[in-house]
């Protein structure tokens, strides 16, 4: 309820000024604009109406879907259809078992007279402050691009559109996005270069909140993560995507592109 609360809070305050100063940039659909920002601001607040003093007095109920709707999900939604609603759910206990194995075996390595969870509280502890959060992000990205070319990894041969940056977006879309999404510029020959949206401190925020906004975004997650939003993840497939001369496929497939992201995750990491 309460995140459900939040994000809402977080949508009109982007319709209510970012949609607002977006239809200054098109005179000719200003006033269209500015009345269908009305009356999505209008759903919204009959909507917040209900979410605060209609939905707490309902029933408690659960998340439980039955395995009808179940089946139906991971074989539509997902697209798995190889495997059996109970063969899933053993595949990802095993998976969880694996991961688990993986990080008790490391922390050995680290530190065998600690666990895996007080070696990983260290790590958080070592964070960026809120001011230079943004630019801690924004030397990682300029690392790995010569990184993955120096290393031989991959080739980025398209250079007038291989840039990157790391950017702030508003503060308020961290209602939405704990992190942030990065990639490439769509278009060869882009003049702007390819940005990492990242969602900063919101300066409303509790110090309490913050600090473990900044506990998540510690320096071993940005390492983490540049590899996977920029170089050599999505801002690099999106490169080649760009280039594809199959226009369809420049607008990517979401289960490839993330599959082969959080590969790099796993094997550069």
């Amino acid at each position: 309820y309460q995140n459900s609360l939040q994000v809402l809070e977080g949508n009109i305050e982007i319709v209510e000024y970012d949609l607002k100063d977006f239809a200054k940039r098109v005179p000719a659909l200003e006033d269209t604009l500015l009345a269908a920002r009305m009356q999505v601001l209008e759903a919204y607040a009959d909507f917040q109406t209900f979410l605060v003093e209609e939905w707490p007095q309902r029933p408690v109920g659960d998340w439980k879907i039955g395995k009808e709707i179940f089946d139906y999900r991971i074989r539509n939604l997902h697209l798995i259809d190889d495997l059996t609603t109970e063969q899933f759910y053993q595949w990802g206990r095993r998976e969880y078992q694996d991961q688990l194995h993986v990080l008790r075996e490391t922390a050995k390595v680290v530190d065998p007279t600690r666990t895996w969870q007080e070696i990983e509280f260290d790590i958080q502890e070592d964070h960026p402050s809120a001011e230079n959060m943004i630019d801690e992000h924004r030397k990682a990205v300029q690392r790995t691009g010569p990184w993955v070319i120096e290393s031989g990894l991959f080739s980025l041969p398209f250079d007038k559109d291989n840039q990157a940056i790391a950017a702030a977006t508003p503060a308020v879309y961290g209602r939405r996005q704990w992190y942030g999404f990065g990639g490439a510029p769509r278009g060869i020959g882009l003049s702007e270069p390819g940005g990492w949206r990242l969602v900063p401190v919101d300066p409303r925020w509790s110090p309490e909140r913050t600090e473990e906004f900044l506990q998540g975004h510690n320096y071993g997650m940005i390492n983490a993560m540049v590899n996977h939003e920029v170089y050599p993840g999505h801002g690099m497939i999106q490169l080649f995507l760009n280039h594809n001369p199959r226009k369809l496929r420049t607008y990517e497939s979401s289960y490839a592109n993330q599959a082969f992201c959080y590969y790099i995750e796993w094997d550069l990491v």
